[in-house]
């Protein structure tokens, strides 16, 4: 794809661009120089980049998927490490050097064009040099700034903040999924942005959101200083914090899993040059209450018998936090609204009592629910999908990523990535998707303690 644009005096500069399989971005040519992306695995995450076979820059991330680092690599060997900070919308806000200083300050409008006047340092745009290369390409909601044609990749589509609005329309595949994005009324305009909300919601690959809950009485700017976001009113904080600790299931059900015996998901052999039929969980984050990580797998007809349901005796981390929230928020019955998710689901061979496996999720999250705002957009769908591919014979490349704001052991949602092959080794189905983790329109993995201002839960709560 070849991008053209006047420069000053007029002159169309080209700029060209190279893409995968999987649309991501392989390479860019602007000024004869042709700068390479190499990816994390089959993420939309970039992990190093090369000119002319040369390191340049290489980035380092957490085991939940946050961008952490860079690392600048000049021609004499020499590195220039950085370290970043976010606030509570996922903008890049800062960038440190290892003595703790700042690089870099950035600031956006609520639509994502910069604020030059909260940008410093490295980055500050000059009045000499207006086309200079930016240090730290990646900004507003955490995506890839390219200067060239002025857009951030959101992953799904690319996104113009001098536009306010995408540069293609937003999609599915099937033509009944698509009539349906077609009638949301969120989602009526193909081209917005954010749903037409970039302060209450979060675009997270150009194809789906998450809401941010803020808590009434506080101003959106105190927040993005505090990098805190509350879902419960600051007036009568007090009660509310509570309501909270002491909130019981006022209404009684069965649990909706039926307890089976238990089963470890086999093997954990991440060699890709081996054959599919294997999954691989990661370790539990000791740091952060142990919560879950990550799963991988290369997926079977064969591999993805033998699933188990969760079990009352096993709950992941935050699970009787959430309980009580939900009993704060009247979401009854609780044991239907708060569930054990499986990152490897059920009816594709996972365990529901390895806690490798399981994160605390509402159900909304997990299954299709009347009333919900997420519709179909839940993780049940996703992995009936993906079960329906494996018995027809492909063979489907999966991963499922709790992703967390901070230290909270309740994850804001699950990212989903599923590639499938045919015997004839055609790809078929494509999945990247990000399901929100929220309750009563709170997303579970955005709270804090409205007393301390702390983020809930974290480490050993239960």
């Amino acid at each position: 794809m070849k991008h053209d644009k006047a420069d000053a005096a007029g002159t169309l500069k080209s700029t060209t661009y190279a893409f995968d399989p999987l649309d991501r971005t392989t390479s860019k040519t602007e000024g004869g120089t042709k700068t390479e992306y190499n990816y994390l695995g089959m993420s939309s995450e970039v992990l190093t980049e090369e000119v002319a076979t040369k390191l340049t820059a290489s980035y380092q991330y957490s085991p939940w998927g946050e961008r952490l680092s860079q690392v600048k690599h000049a021609a004499d060997g020499k590195t220039d490490e950085s370290y970043y900070g976010y606030n509570s919308h996922t903008d890049v806000e800062t960038l440190t050097g290892n003595d703790g200083n700042a690089k870099a300050t950035y600031g956006y409008t609520a639509y994502g064009s910069d604020d030059t006047t909260e940008f410093t340092g490295i980055d500050k745009p000059s009045t000499t040099n207006p086309t200079k290369d930016a240090y730290n390409p990646y900004r507003f909601n955490s995506k890839r700034w390219d200067a060239a044609s002025g857009t951030y990749d959101m992953g799904f589509r690319d996104y113009s903040p001098g536009l306010n609005r995408f540069t293609s329309r937003d999609m599915y595949t099937g033509a009944l999924s698509d009539m349906r994005l077609g009638s949301d009324p969120m989602a009526g305009n193909r081209y917005a942005f954010a749903a037409g909300n970039p302060v209450g919601n979060v675009e997270v690959d150009g194809h789906f959101i998450f809401m941010l809950a803020i808590p009434a009485g506080v101003s959106l700017g105190k927040l993005l200083v505090a990098a805190t976001v509350a879902t419960v009113a600051a007036a009568g904080a007090g009660a509310v914090a509570q309501d909270v600790a002491d909130g019981t299931d006022d209404e009684t059900s069965a649990d909706e899993e039926p307890a089976q015996s238990p089963r470890t998901p086999r093997g954990t052999d991440t060699n890709r040059k081996r054959p599919c039929g294997w999954v691989d969980l990661g370790d539990r984050d000791a740091k952060n209450g142990n919560r879950a990580t990550a799963m991988n797998a290369c997926l079977t007809a064969s591999s993805i018998q033998g699933g188990t349901s969760t079990t009352e005796k096993v709950r992941p981390p935050g699970y009787k936090w959430a309980t009580r929230t939900a009993a704060h928020l009247r979401a009854f019955p609780i044991k239907q609204n708060i569930n054990n998710c499986h990152l490897l689901g059920k009816q594709l061979g996972g365990s529901g009592t390895d806690l490798r496996n399981l994160a605390t999720c509402s159900r909304s999250a997990n299954a299709p629910q009347d009333g919900s705002r997420q519709g179909a957009g839940n993780m049940t769908t996703y992995e009936n999908q993906i079960r329906d591919a494996v018995g027809g014979g492909e063979e489907v490349e999966y991963r499922v990523t709790p992703r967390y704001s901070g230290r909270r052991t309740v994850p804001t949602g699950f990212a989903m990535v599923a590639n499938g092959t045919k015997p004839d080794g055609t790809p078929d189905i494509r999945i990247n998707v990000f399901v929100s983790n929220s309750l009563k329109n709170r997303n579970l993995g955005m709270f804090n303690d409205p007393r301390t201002g702390r983020q809930i839960p974290t480490g050993g709560a239960e």
